[in-house]
C-alpha cells in the first residue's frame, strides 16, 4: 500500500475516532441526569432572583390548596410522578378547568412553572405539575428532548380526562424544552378535552438546539460542530434508543391543529428567538394563533420582564379557545 493511502486511511481513521468520542462526550454532559441543586432553582442572575421571588410567593397559594400526589407507568416502564393541586374557588366539576404544565430541561415540575401560578389561580384553573423523566422525582437515565417525554404528556392528559370526565377543559403550557415537547404531544394526538397550547421559548428542533448551544460554548467552525453533533446523535440512538430528528416540532408542524400561543424572550441567547419565529410560520393549520416578543427578556424570563403583555395575550388566548 502507497505511503500516500496509508496516511490518509490513518487521518481518516483518528478523525472518525475523535468525532466519535466528541460525540460520546456532548452526549453524556448533555442528556443525563442534570445534578440537582438544593433548592430545584439556579439563582445566576438578577433575573433569576426576580423569577425565584415570584416562584416562592406563589408557592405560598399552591401549598394552601389541597394537593393530590400522582405516581404513574411510562410506556417503557419508568415510574413517573406529578403533582395536582386544586382550586378551592373553583367548584364545577363537569367543566373542570385544569392546566398541565410541561418544564424546562433540567428542572422540575412545580419548581420551574409555579412561575404561573398566579395567573390561573386567578381565573378558577387547578393546576397539574409533572416531573419529566429523568428529572425531579421521575425516574429516568437520559433526557430524548421530546422525542419520548411527549408520549408522558400524552398520558398525564388522559389521566386529567380519565379523572373529571369528558367534559373537562386542559390547556397546555410549556417552556423551553417543556414547550417543545407539549408542541410534539399535540402533534402526535391529543384528546379533545385539550383546548389549547401556550408554548414559551421552545426550540424548533433538537438538532438546531445542540447546534446553537454547541457555537455559544465552543469557538470551531461550523462543521466541525455539526460532525460532533451528528455523532452524538449516533450515540443517542445506540444508548437512549431515539434519534435527534424525532424530537423535533417543526416536522410535525403541519399536524398542529389547536390554538397556540408563541412567546419568545428578545434577548434568548439559549433558545434563540428565530427558532420561535421560524416555528410560527411553519404552524399553518390552526383556527387561532399570536406571537408575543417580549424586548430584553431572556431565556423563559418573559413573564418576569411583562407580566402584562404575557397575561393579555394568554387572555386572548383562552377566550378564543375555551
Amino acid at each position: 500500500m502507497k505511503t500516500w493511502l496509508k496516511v490518509s486511511l490513518g487521518l481518516i481513521a483518528l478523525s472518525e475516532a475523535v468525532f466519535t468520542g466528541a460525540g460520546l462526550g456532548a452526549f453524556m454532559m448533555n442528556l443525563r441526569r442534570r445534578p440537582e441543586w438544593d433548592d430545584g432553582i439556579r439563582i445566576l442572575s438578577q433575573d433569576d432572583m426576580r423569577n425565584d421571588f415570584y416562584r416562592r410567593k406563589h408557592m405560598v397559594w399552591i401549598n394552601s390548596q389541597k394537593q393530590e400526589k400522582y405516581e404513574r407507568v411510562s410506556f417503557d416502564g419508568l415510574k413517573l410522578k406529578a403533582t395536582y393541586v386544586y382550586n378551592e374557588a373553583q367548584t364545577e366539576t363537569k367543566e373542570r378547568k385544569v392546566v398541565l404544565f410541561s418544564h424546562g430541561y433540567g428542572g422540575k415540575g412545580i419548581g420551574d412553572m409555579s412561575t404561573f401560578a398566579d395567573y390561573y389561580s386567578a381565573r378558577g384553573y387547578d393546576m397539574f405539575f409533572p416531573d419529566q423523566r429523568t428529572h425531579g422525582e421521575s425516574e429516568g437515565t437520559f433526557i430524548t428532548f421530546g422525542a419520548n417525554e411527549h408520549r408522558d404528556i400524552q398520558m398525564w392528559c388522559d389521566e386529567i380526562v380519565k379523572k373529571w370526565g369528558p367534559d373537562c377543559k386542559i390547556v397546555l403550557h410549556g417552556w423551553s424544552m417543556g414547550a417543545a415537547t407539549a408542541y410534539l404531544a399535540v402533534c402526535h394526538g391529543m384528546p379533545s378535552q385539550l383546548k389549547c397550547l401556550v408554548f414559551d421559548c421552545g426550540y424548533c428542533s433538537a438538532y438546531e438546539e445542540f447546534m446553537s448551544v454547541a457555537k455559544h460554548a465552543f469557538p470551531l467552525p461550523e462543521p466541525i460542530l455539526h460532525w460532533v453533533v451528528l455523532h452524538a446523535g449516533i450515540w443517542t440512538r445506540l444508548l437512549a434508543h431515539f434519534p435527534i430528528s424525532e424530537a423535533s416540532p417543526l416536522h410535525y408542524a403541519d399536524r398542529m391543529k389547536l390554538p397556540v400561543l408563541f412567546v419568545h424572550g428578545a434577548a434568548d441567547d439559549f433558545v434563540p428567538t428565530w427558532m420561535g419565529h421560524k416555528l410560527y410560520a411553519a404552524t399553518k393549520n390552526v383556527p387561532y394563533k399570536d406571537q408575543l416578543i417580549v424586548p430584553d427578556a431572556g431565556h423563559v424570563m418573559s413573564y418576569v420582564y411583562d407580566r402584562d403583555a404575557y397575561q393579555d395575550a394568554l387572555d386572548r388566548l383562552l377566550d378564543f379557545a375555551m
